[in-house]
């Protein structure tokens, strides 16, 4: 009898693993989400960071990155699942124009094909893709279209109590004295023109009039003929280099040679107005849409935490499992499902 129980387990286990696809991660509902999906998300992720904040971007691949990645794709296919349970589907004309649409982005054919073969897709994946996620766009219509908008006086709530985040920046005023490098050129050109704007500032620092300089030395002719005068700006709209030099200056203070991409600079500071609050008027459509962003995003994450407490979610490596207990944890003992916790919305 020990042995007939042992052996019927033994298959089961043998009928489990063989069922199981040897990269697959997880399993959502029987789907199986697999380590080539995380993976090449993952890099998706990784290239953005790098494009967009390279000084905050990961070098390499982590279990952190990959562990999001995969709760994405976990949410993912619960909200696709959701989608098919509600009966929406996506219209094959609507699948046509965006493939149309994502086709006309490539010079010619062979070039279409060739980003397919280097994404491991075929052209049905891709229809699979835009299927998904023009159902995935119908659901959160849907359920977007029951939260509520964000109103005038939660916009003035939210701007009276964060005052600090609607300081300007401050405006300045300077004069500089430009020497321009050209692209080309050669090292010897540029230390040619770096000590004629070190003979010129020798000239400044020993009393030299700054206006007659800038007219007779300046590249710049706009405030050339104006002895230098940039007049007045708002901090961040002058590049690095320079506008890091005229704030660090004291006013009518002359700076040592500032170099930028595009030549020399002898720069003198000419005034400063200390930062001001922007008005409500001029900030309130941005505080708007930064709340209502805000709403929206945990509005889907409570929906989606919702569909967890539902769902059966196994995971075959634990690597890619939440580092939290997962929402399948919470899931009521004697099996009785939760109704999908809803965040206030529209009645």
């Amino acid at each position: 009898m020990k042995r007939t129980v042992l052996c019927l387990a033994c298959l089961l286990f043998m009928c489990s693993s063989m069922n199981t696809p040897k990269d697959a991660v997880a399993n959502v509902n029987g789907t199986w989400i697999k380590r080539g999906d995380v993976e090449k998300m993952a890099e998706m992720v990784r290239q953005n960071m790098m494009r967009m904040q390279p000084e905050k971007a990961l070098g390499d691949m982590t279990a952190g990155l990959r562990k999001d990645v995969t709760q994405q794709l976990v949410a993912n296919e619960l909200l696709l699942q959701e989608a098919a349970r509600r009966k929406i589907s996506a219209d094959s004309g609507a699948i046509g124009a965006t493939l149309a649409r994502i086709h006309a982005r490539f010079p010619d054919e062979a070039t279409f094909q060739k980003e397919l073969v280097n994404s491991g897709k075929s052209l049905d994946d891709v229809r699979k893709d835009i299927r998904q996620g023009l159902m995935l766009d119908s659901l959160m219509k849907t359920l977007l279209a029951k939260v509520d908008s964000i109103t005038p006086v939660q916009c003035k709530a939210y701007y009276d109590a964060n005052p600090s985040m609607f300081i300007k920046g401050k405006r300045l005023r300077a004069s500089h004295i430009l020497f321009i490098v050209p692209k080309t050129a050669t090292p010897e050109q540029k230390e040619k023109i770096r000590k004629q704007a070190e003979g010129v500032l020798t000239q400044v620092k020993t009393g030299g009039n700054f206006v007659a300089l800038a007219k007779k030395y300046s590249a710049d002719p706009a405030s050339a003929k104006n002895g230098g005068d940039l007049g007045w700006f708002n901090q961040g709209d002058m590049k690095g280099p320079f506008e890091t030099a005229v704030l660090n200056q004291k006013l009518n203070e002359v700076s040592p040679i500032v170099k930028s991409d595009i030549g020399f600079h002898i720069v003198k500071k000419t005034g400063e107005e200390a930062a001001a609050p922007a008005k409500f008027e001029d900030v309130k459509d941005r505080i708007r849409m930064s709340l209502e962003y805000q709403q929206r995003g945990q509005f889907v994450r409570h929906y989606v935490d919702s569909l967890k407490t539902l769902a059966t979610i196994k995971y075959t490596d634990t690597a890619f499992a939440p580092a939290m207990p997962s929402a399948q944890a919470l899931k009521p003992q004697g099996g009785v499902p939760v109704a999908p916790v809803m965040p206030a919305v529209k009645k």
